[in-house]
């Protein structure tokens, strides 16, 4: 069963793989938040859908609704340098999949690069690691002292 009207229209295998890994509470979250094309998004990286579409509609609702919430995630720093690096690299080679694909196959490299850095600003994809990082491992960011 899904919980409440979503927002998107979304497909039947996404409904169901979203009805099986989330609570109702979780699902309305989700189906409010990511289009269609976002999931399908999701699918085609190497993050884990049964996990992280929760991750990924709830670091896009902080950053949508409260763009001063994003300064509070400044504030934190990771306790493993190299484990939040990679994971960033990784992120950041997802993001370039996923504009690669948007672009013509015989776009320039000085025109994927200006679209690649369109693409970071204009989606705020370092705030979005930083969230993202910090609610799937909140035991890794410390807080900074004032």
């Amino acid at each position: 069963m899904i919980a409440t009207t979503p927002r998107h229209q979304h497909s039947e295998a996404h409904l169901e793989k979203i009805g099986e890994h989330y609570t109702l509470r979780e699902q309305a979250l989700i189906l409010r938040t990511l289009s269609e094309e976002e999931l399908k998004v999701i699918g085609a990286t190497n993050l884990n859908p049964d996990k992280d579409y929760l991750l990924i509609a709830r670091t896009n609702r902080l950053v949508n609704r409260n763009k001063n919430f994003a300064e509070d995630f400044s504030k934190y720093t990771p306790k493993d340098n190299h484990d939040f690096t990679t994971s960033q690299i990784s992120w950041m080679k997802e993001e370039k999949f996923l504009v690669d694909r948007r672009l013509p196959a015989n776009a320039t490299e000085e025109e994927k690069a200006r679209e690649y850095s369109r693409d970071f600003h204009e989606n705020n994809n370092g705030v979005r690691f930083r969230i993202f990082y910090r609610l799937k491992n909140p035991g890794n960011m410390i807080l900074l002292e004032k």
